[in-house]
């Protein structure tokens, strides 16, 4: 009796043996495949030169970037507009490096968790394809939620899957995979600083025809058709008109034929004293605020003003630019717009169309010196009695 239990024990000792070197050997894999990982994608790093479109699924829009000449991107959904192209090559380097870090769950009732179902609306994640001229699809790949984790080397991770396989992954690679098509266009229109900005004109049809114009960038702008002594153009107003022209952006973006036929509502015009002359249409399409654009060097004009000789622009450089470098903006910003209108935010559009109420204040006419050695501050009402006066005791009743 004693030799068989014994012999059970011997049993039992030998195959707890072997379950826990199966479990190290178990956790020695897991840690391995945690900290090395093994490329999703091994083959893409060979064939991203064959790479000649993208499409990209999300849950409201399916669209493509497109390969064209001199190795130039854009989306034909958007009538061809550029695409930003340090964001396509980040997309191709993430494809080409991503690492599967750690198996996740296989089970598809569990996708939606992570974020890698199939895509559908209401689904937050996106469908990456890479195809080849010849349609060969090169990658696939379904992107999904962004995990809390990061790698050793710092870079984010998000749960991944191959769209014929069930099998979650938590991948490694900095996937900034936006599913809206304007987050990947060259949004950046032009950018002037309101000091360089010598005259604004704002027209609406045949009713208002508003001119502001200013000698120098230190001065106030002056309006056509102000009553002498009683009126003057609202600063704060002004300075919103030609600040609305700083790092200029859009929200949506439609080629310029799609308004042909239709008269602009407004026509604004800017020029600066350096010589760049910047015009801009705005259009009523499909109930909303259309803007083209237009932009052109004027040799007089910068002759006119050579003599200023404003301030240093922040950062050190000078705030009026040479000639050639006027032509040069104004011939980049024309053929960047040309052919094509834009939204704009509405902040932007509300301060580029002011109403000639809006731009006119009025006059609070000369200012009388103060005597020697007093502030405003130290000015009070007439019949008042300023706080750093002594004051006298109040005198109590029947004395």
């Amino acid at each position: 009796m004693r030799r068989s239990v014994f012999l059970v024990l011997c049993a039992l000792a030998v195959a707890l043996a072997v379950i826990a070197a199966a479990l190290v050997v178990q956790r020695v894999n897991e840690t391995r495949a945690d900290l090395s990982g093994h490329a999703m994608l091994p083959d893409f790093a060979a064939s991203m030169a064959k790479v000649e479109r993208f499409t990209i699924v999300s849950a409201d829009h399916r669209f493509t970037l497109q390969r064209g000449a001199d190795d130039r991107w854009s989306i034909p959904e958007m009538s061809g507009y550029a695409v930003v192209r340090g964001k396509v090559i980040k997309l191709l380097h993430a494809l080409s490096t991503v690492l599967a870090i750690e198996p996740k769950t296989q089970k598809p009732e569990r996708h939606g968790f992570l974020g890698v179902e199939a895509i559908a609306p209401g689904t937050p994640g996106r469908r990456v394809t890479a195809l080849a001229a010849d349609q060969t699809v090169l990658a696939d790949l379904i992107i999904g939620k962004p995990s809390d984790s990061l790698g050793a080397r710092r870079i984010p991770r998000h749960f991944v899957r191959f769209p014929d396989d069930p099998q979650v992954w938590l991948g490694e690679a900095d996937f900034d995979v936006s599913g809206d098509p304007v987050d990947w266009l060259v949004r950046d229109l032009f950018s002037v600083v309101p000091e360089r900005i010598q005259s604004a004109s704002v027209i609406r049809g045949a009713e208002e025809h508003n001119d502001l114009t200013r000698p120098a960038p230190d001065q106030p702008f002056t309006m056509n058709g102000l009553v002498d002594g009683k009126e003057i153009v609202r600063s704060e107003t002004a300075d919103s008109l030609i600040g609305a022209l700083t790092g200029v952006t859009f929200d949506a973006v439609i080629p310029a034929a799609d308004l042909a036929g239709t008269p602009p509502l407004y026509t604004l015009r800017f020029q600066t004293f350096d010589g760049l002359a910047l015009d801009l249409q705005v259009y009523d399409h499909d109930k909303a605020p259309w803007v083209t654009i237009g932009a052109a060097a004027d040799p007089a004009l910068a002759a006119a003003n050579a003599g200023e000789k404003p301030a240093l622009a922040p950062g050190g450089k000078p705030l009026f630019q040479p000639l050639d470098a006027v032509k040069s903006d104004a011939a980049a910003i024309q053929d960047r717009v040309a052919g094509w209108a834009y939204r704009l935010d509405n902040k932007r559009m509300a301060a580029l169309l002011p109403l000639r109420t809006e731009l006119i204040a009025p006059d609070p006419g000369p200012k009388t010196p103060l005597p020697h050695g007093l502030t405003p501050e130290m000015m009070v009402p007439e019949g008042t009695i300023p706080d750093y006066l002594p004051r006298a005791e109040p005198t109590a009743p029947g004395r």
